[in-house]
């Protein structure tokens, strides 16, 4: 062991300095605390958005900063940022993690109140962002704790500065927006093929594109306690009756709920008779017929997170239209609403005209037929009006049944229970 010992101490040794006693590990700490120093010439990444990151320093001394963190400690994605404005003044930015574009954030909120010489006091920083706008975006002033909560949970940034109550609210969401695609249950051969989505904003623009006007009046409201969820009532100024408008506002004044997460929501409560199986609104999913609508005087509802806007009101005429029949001329687009009126008439006069016919009145049908009839019916153990009712119910399940199951499957099953209902 001794002689292994010397020759790893000459091997150790070799390629040393003479004179250096001091370890690598120690070189190698000194070399880089020295360059920690010293400012770096490449782009620096976004910092730490806790507190603690490359920019941090004391929390600012803001009752309303303490209030909102004793309201929302039980967030784990609460995001707070401390770092001093112009080197001198603490402040913090609070927002909610991956809610925010941390692009915009980093360049027109950061970059900006950290350059030195920025600002010598919160008073100051509110004067040169809130008066004076010297930042790229757009800000609003709130002192309301609630209010700041809301936008907070809405993605926007909260600034707080020292000594400074007032809070500045920076409006850096960010929107993931599903692609405007085709509108997949009013397919039309002629005429757009844009749908709407579940983004309020990407949906008053596309109204706003066919509708350019300033008669096109839009209003917001919020609704549900809990889910505070943006609602438009629009409609045209110079063509929707007064009356209308004040009775589509006055019932949606009345709503009063925890949340609204779609505009099947507003529907139960602004409708006439919600005991009522047949619709009282009508729904689409394209802004041409939308645009339409409000054309005729009508006034539409939009709401944030719903691709079907709803129209009001709606009559059983309209129900009966496609958005095809604005696009072909008069002749055919009449020929086909009559056929569409035949066929409603068939669908709800047949089932109870071959009961009343088969069972009290066979002496109406022609003789061939009532034969062919009978002979049908002699193995079936049921009365008429019970098999009627079998037959609905059996098509009534094939349709959910083509909505709910996958789509590989739907089909098929859709087309073995339509020949096994005709064969049967």
């Amino acid at each position: 062991m001794g002689l292994f010992g010397y020759f790893r101490r000459k091997l150790m040794g070799r390629g040393r300095p003479e004179g250096t006693d001091r370890q690598p590990s120690e070189e190698r700490r000194s070399e880089e605390a020295s360059a920690g120093s010293q400012p770096s010439s490449q782009p620096s990444e976004r910092p730490s958005l806790q507190p603690g990151g490359a920019e941090s320093g004391r929390a600012p001394d803001c009752r309303a900063l303490q209030q909102i963190r004793e309201k929302m400690s039980g967030s784990a994605d609460l995001v707070c940022h401390e770092f001093m404005a112009g080197g001198k003044v603490p402040c913090m930015t609070v927002s909610l993690e991956h809610m925010i574009d941390d692009l915009a954030y980093r360049s027109d909120i950061l970059e900006p109140m950290l350059v030195p010489g920025f600002a010598d006091s919160g008073e100051e920083i509110y004067v040169r962002v809130a008066e004076r706008r010297e930042l790229p975006v757009t800000i609003t002033v709130e002192t309301d704790i609630d209010k700041i909560i809301d936008a907070i949970l809405d993605g926007q940034v909260a600034l707080f500065a020292d000594g400074e109550e007032r809070v500045l609210l920076f409006p850096i969401r960010r929107v993931e927006v599903r692609q405007i695609g085709e509108a997949t249950n009013e397919s039309v051969i002629r005429g757009p093929k844009e749908a709407f989505v579940e983004d309020i904003a990407t949906n008053l623009t596309l109204i706003r594109r066919k509708l350019k006007t300033p008669a096109l009046q839009v209003e917001r409201m919020t609704l549900g306690r809990l889910t505070k969820s943006s609602v438009m009532i629009v409609y045209i100024d110079t063509v929707c009756k007064p009356k209308l408008i004040e009775e589509v506002k006055l019932r949606m004044s009345r709503i009063d709920i925890d949340g609204v997460l779609s505009s099947h929501y507003i529907e139960e409560f602004i409708e006439d008779n919600p005991y009522s199986p047949f619709p009282q609104v009508i729904y689409t999913e394209r802004p041409d017929t939308m645009s339409a609508a409000l054309l005729e005087g009508r006034v539409g509802i939009i709401c944030d997170g719903s691709p079907n806007p709803i129209i009001v009101p709606a009559t059983m005429t309209m129900m009966l239209q496609s958005a095809e029949d604005y696009y072909q001329r008069f002749i055919a687009s009449t020929w086909i609403r009559w056929i569409r009126f035949m066929f409603l008439t068939i669908s709800l006069l047949l089932p109870s005209l071959y009961i009343a016919v088969t069972t009290f009145h066979p002496e109406m049908m022609p003789p061939s037929l009532l034969i062919t009839v009978a002979a049908s019916r002699d193995s079936v153990p049921f009365p008429a009006i019970v098999e009627a009712f079998a037959m609905e119910l059996a098509f009534e399940g094939l349709r959910e049944a083509g909505l709910r199951i996958p789509k590989t499957i739907g089909q098929t099953i859709s087309i073995i229970g339509a020949l096994i209902i005709g064969q049967a």
